[in-house]
């Protein structure tokens, strides 16, 4: 492999690096949003495959918490999500905990999307004047319980992906990677802030940077050494 085809490989590993910043860039008001962070393989195995080789996980860390006095506002403990159904019927987890009533009665999060209780869809009578969640993740309506959002906890071991907007799929392990929390401890009346820090994704910008410029100097130097190859023939 010739030094271009490495600073392409370099340069590809960048340009994902990028990507991953400026989304975590873009969603650092984005509640309970998880910042993504870039995992560069071993540059043999992109030598071996002529590409680049750059995955993403999710740091699982908690964000910190904000105090908005919601009654619908919930902020979970680490690694526990509330189960959600997806647009396309299926089912996804998230940890955004700003919730409403919609117009058919359903308690849907911030982008419209159902919760899904221990039975299904939670829904609150449309003569109820007040609801809200408790604690224990019980939702009243008025004085009656309409029922329980569904929280669950995952496995300490197992990595996360984005769907985006706040989604991660269910776990391809199933009940053996989730477990049913029964007695949750929400914090009502608390978002959870995204994880991201301005800092943190400055410097990791800096250091793409730093690695693109010495990409392009590769680049540089081996187009200027095949020149003067060139030139050293032609006076053969």
């Amino acid at each position: 492999m010739n030094a271009l085809e490495i600073a392409a490989i370099g340069l590809q590993q960048n340009t994902e690096r990028l990507r991953v910043i400026s989304h975590n860039v873009a969603n650092i008001s984005t509640p309970g949003y998880k910042r993504q962070i870039a995992l560069t393989g071993a540059f043999s195995n992109a030598m071996d495959s002529a590409q680049a080789v750059v995955a993403t996980q999710l740091d699982g860390s908690v964000g910190k918490l904000t105090r908005t006095g919601g009654v619908l506002d919930v902020a979970l403990p680490e690694r526990e999500f509330l189960v959600v159904q997806t647009s396309g019927g299926g089912s996804a987890l998230t940890r955004g905990g700003s919730l409403q009533v919609d117009a058919r009665g359903r308690l849907v999060t911030a982008q419209g999307l159902a919760l899904q209780g221990s039975s299904g869809e939670l829904r609150v009578p449309a003569t109820a004047t007040q609801v809200r969640i408790d604690t224990a993740g019980k939702v009243w309506a008025d004085d009656n319980l309409a029922g329980n959002l569904r929280v669950v906890r995952l496995n300490s071991g197992d990595s996360l992906v984005t769907l985006g907007e706040g989604l991660y799929p269910m776990p391809q392990g199933g009940a053996s990677s989730l477990h049913a929390v029964t007695n949750p401890a929400l914090h009502v009346g608390h978002l959870e802030a995204s994880n991201v820090s301005s800092a943190q994704e400055m410097v990791t910008l800096m250091n793409t940077t730093r690695h693109a410029e010495a990409m392009v100097r590769l680049i540089q130097g081996s187009d200027e050494l095949m020149e003067k190859t060139i030139r050293k023939l032609g006076e053969m």
